[in-house]
């Protein structure tokens, strides 16, 4: 599984979490240009949940489940509240959870 990062690594001289995270960068920014393509909206969210939790969890591993629910969350808001709103609410909802668990530490 984490072989492409260890080439990668490998291949530059650096750690592998260093890598990896390289590998995940890159992934999202392939999904997003995927994700421009795609018509409908309700495919285009499934689309958004699925492969942002997949490379979630690919670059956190275990440590991935801690922010399943804010991923979550975000699909919610990106269902319910219309698309002019969409990143206001998500912006919200993420940095109040963010808060949320740093009072929780």
């Amino acid at each position: 599984m984490y072989l492409p990062a260890q080439t990668i690594a490998d291949a530059l001289e650096r750690p592998l979490d260093q890598a990896v995270y390289m590998l995940g960068s890159t992934s999202v920014l392939l999904v997003c240009l995927i994700l421009y393509r795609i018509q409908g909206e309700k495919k285009k969210k499934t689309w958004s949940l699925i492969t942002g939790i997949s490379i979630h969890f690919y670059v956190f591993g275990v440590s991935s489940f801690a922010s399943l629910a804010q991923n979550l969350l975000s699909y919610l808001i990106l269902v319910v509240f219309p698309a002019d709103y969409q990143h206001i609410a998500i912006f919200v909802a993420s940095g109040a959870s963010l808060a949320a668990a740093q009072l929780h530490k």
